[in-house]
């Protein structure tokens, strides 16, 4: 078992949702690969940290009939009144020529940012950057063919400064999307394509680490690194100008 077949595997194991034989595959790898263990020990901390800030107890079997019971009345209400008042909102929207529909793009795009940035830091903490490990971006987009119904643009870009080491493969947004990855100097920078490109071009800095984010020929990139944004704008040419200019 490699580093990427462990990966996907890593939450499932944890929860100990995997039959005999495979959660011995995966615990033989644990036990050889510090990335993967670091991973693991990170997922673990994360959940005792939840669980140790939400204090419950369990409710009395009975309570769950009795509620269900008691409120039924009152939901029905609530969301008669509800429905009435969104009725009523959209109406005098429509009248007074504010309203604008509510769109899944900016949901979406909060997902992904989310996503991005994780996958980022988790990258860091377990010093596990890519599945292939190569500076030809033809090997790279030819391993990324092998396992998507499409292929990202992989530039060298050596030549400003940034060293192509590879790519993985991470979950975003419930799609598998390829990850670019590049160093600059001491910085690592990732290169997230995601399959449908939905989110506004834009800019962002959470906690030190910056994010530049386009859209292209139907898919959207995520720049993600803790590297200067001026510089990050440069390698961001290099996946967006030379493309328009091809």
């Amino acid at each position: 078992m490699n580093c990427e077949s462990a990966r996907r595997l890593i939450d499932a194991f944890m929860d100990s949702e995997l039959d005999s034989s495979r959660a011995m595959e995966v615990e033989a790898h644990l036990s050889n690969c510090r990335g993967c263990q670091s991973m693991l020990e990170a997922r673990q901390h994360l959940s005792r940290a939840i669980k140790q800030a939400v204090a419950y107890a369990p409710a009395p079997d009975n309570v769950g009939p009795h509620l269900m019971r008691r409120t039924r009345p009152l939901a029905r209400l609530r969301f008669g009144i509800a429905l009435a008042a969104l009725a009523l909102a959209v109406g005098l929207g429509v009248v007074l020529g504010v309203w604008q529909p509510w769109s899944p793009s900016e949901a979406r795009q909060d997902r992904i940012l989310s996503a991005v940035l994780a996958h980022h830091r988790e990258c860091l903490a377990c010093s596990h950057f890519t599945d292939v490990a190569s500076n030809d971006p033809k090997r790279i987009q030819s391993w990324f063919t092998a396992k998507l119904d499409y292929t990202p643009h992989v530039p060298a870009v050596s030549d400003q400064g940034f060293v192509l080491v590879g790519g993985r493969l991470d979950v975003v947004d419930g799609h598998t999307a390829p990850v670019v990855v590049y160093t600059h100097g001491p910085h690592h920078i990732d290169v997230f394509v995601t399959p449908s490109g939905e989110s506004d071009s834009f800019d962002a800095e959470r906690n030190g680490v910056h994010v530049l984010s386009w859209n292209d020929c139907g898919l959207g990139y995520w720049i993600v690194s803790d590297e200067a944004m001026q510089d990050l704008v440069g390698l961001r040419q290099d996946f967006w100008g030379r493309r328009r200019d091809r």
